[in-house]
């Protein structure tokens, strides 16, 4: 019984300490913007707790933000927790893509490349989406409850959020 209640103790703790997390790092929480927001944190904590919506929400900020827009390590963060919430899309959940993720960070390339292009450090959108792709196909290959409809869903996503002269 003690134990129970020590558990159930720390889960509250850690739900709590999530809440304030969610209170300060989400722009939709209407106090947040009562803090000080050091955005490249919150985006790297975000991901590893597996918010990933709310990491592309603040590495959009982090893009339109002229604080970091021009630091190019920043930027270098973003696209390697953009490709580490690509891997968590295009596996998904019990075989299945994850469709809404995956079509958020295909649209996320568009916004980015030009931030990149001005330190000369360029995105090639094209190599992202194949790569994006080959992914899915080297999933289903892989695991047995992924299948071909999963493949299709991730060209559906190119298709409907990439720009045309890229997805072609």
């Amino acid at each position: 019984l003690m134990l129970s209640s020590q558990e159930d103790t720390e889960n509250a703790d850690e739900d709590w300490k999530r809440e304030c997390f969610l209170h300060i790092a989400s722009r939709d929480d209407e106090s947040s913007i009562l803090y000080h927001r050091d955005l490249p944190f919150l985006m790297d904590t975000s991901t590893k707790m597996s918010e990933f919506g709310l990491a592309l929400d603040i590495a959009n900020e982090i893009v339109q933000s002229i604080r970091y827009r021009h630091n190019k390590q920043v930027l270098e963060d973003v696209l390697k927790h953009l490709e580490t919430i690509s891997d968590v899309a295009v596996k998904g959940n019990d075989g299945e893509l994850n469709a809404t993720l995956l079509s958020q960070i295909i649209t996320f390339f568009n916004v980015i490349a030009p931030c990149l292009e001005k330190h000369q450090y360029e995105i090639d959108i094209i190599a992202e989406l194949t790569k994006l792709l080959e992914q899915c196909r080297t999933e289903k290959t892989k695991n047995t409850s992924y299948t071909s409809t999963n493949v299709g869903a991730c060209i559906t996503c190119i298709s409907e959020n990439a720009p045309p002269s890229k997805s072609l």
